[in-house]
This record gives structure tokens, sequence and C-alpha cells, in this order.
């Protein structure tokens, strides 16, 4: 075993390109689990706001899956669970139909992914939690509750299960 050890020793020291490139590799390695190391101690249990450039192509996204509905949100954040899969929790989330008509208002949506699907480029929910949901509803003068979905019609011109 020495004697390998030896003989690759000496072909390192007469290929001095190999050794710079084998030790870029080990630096970049090294440098990679260093930084991974960071993020995992930086997201670990403390919420970390998305910049707006993030936000915006997350909900084109979320809004390209979700036609014909429009969905807003004014911030979102990622942390890590107990179990280190990613967190992503969205405040003052509005929901609107394509007449920005506001349907229905989230105080918290809390999403856990999959972080195994995130590096398959997948995306896997593992829990959705949602706090505070606000649907606009009214009461019509017969007692009848329903949705309100555009402010400006009137109870009776809605027929059945659906009047105010």
């Amino acid at each position: 075993m020495s004697s390998v050890g030896a003989g690759l020793s000496h072909w390192l020291r007469t290929h001095p390109a190999t050794r710079m490139v084998l030790a870029l590799i080990i630096t970049v390695i090294a440098t990679s689990v260093v930084l991974m190391i960071a993020v995992v101690v930086m997201l670990k249990q403390r919420e970390v706001d998305l910049p707006d450039q993030l936000r915006t192509r997350l909900l084109a996204d979320v809004n390209a899956m979700a036609t014909p509905v429009q969905i807003t949100t004014d911030r979102v954040s990622l942390t890590l669970s107990d179990d280190f899969q990613p967190v992503l929790t969205l405040q003052s989330v509005k929901v609107a139909d394509q007449n920005a008509t506001q349907i229905v208002a989230v105080d918290y949506v809390l999403t856990e992914a999959s972080l195994a699907a995130l590096f398959l480029g997948e995306l896997k929910l593992q829990r959705l939690s949602v706090e505070g949901v606000q649907v606009p509803i009214s009461r019509s003068e017969t007692g009848r509750v329903g949705l309100v979905l555009q402010p400006d019609v009137r109870a009776d011109a809605l027929p059945g299960p659906h009047a105010r």
C-alpha cells in the first residue's frame, strides 16, 4: 500500500497540471459542502423571505397551473422543517377570477415539499396547511346564504343554492 501512495505522490509531483486540476476539484467539492451546511444552518427554523424576482416567478408558475383564477400574495418565505424538508409559507394570499373579483382570501398557506422530488425536478407536496380562510358570503332577505362572487349581483337574481 505504501508503494502505491509513494508512486501516486511521485506522479503528482511530476505532473503539475494534473495536480492543479485535482486541487481545484477538491476545493470545489469542499466549498460546496460548506455552502450546503451554511444554507441548512441558515434555513433551519428560520424564515427567509424570497426575493421579489423569485416570488414573481413562483407566482407566475402557480398561476399558469391555476387558470382561470389568479393567485396573488404579499410575502413568500422559505424555511426547513424538523426533518429538513423545504417549507414555503405564503402570506396574505388572494384568489380572484379573470375579472379580478376576489373569490377567497387566506392569511397563511404553508406547504411542505419533498426534497427528493425537488432534486428530480418534480413538485410533490407532503403537507398543505391553510389558516384564516375568508370567503365573501351574504344572506338574502329569505335567509339563504351564498358566495358573493360579483358585488353588483342582486340576491334575488341568483337561482337555487347559490342565492345569497
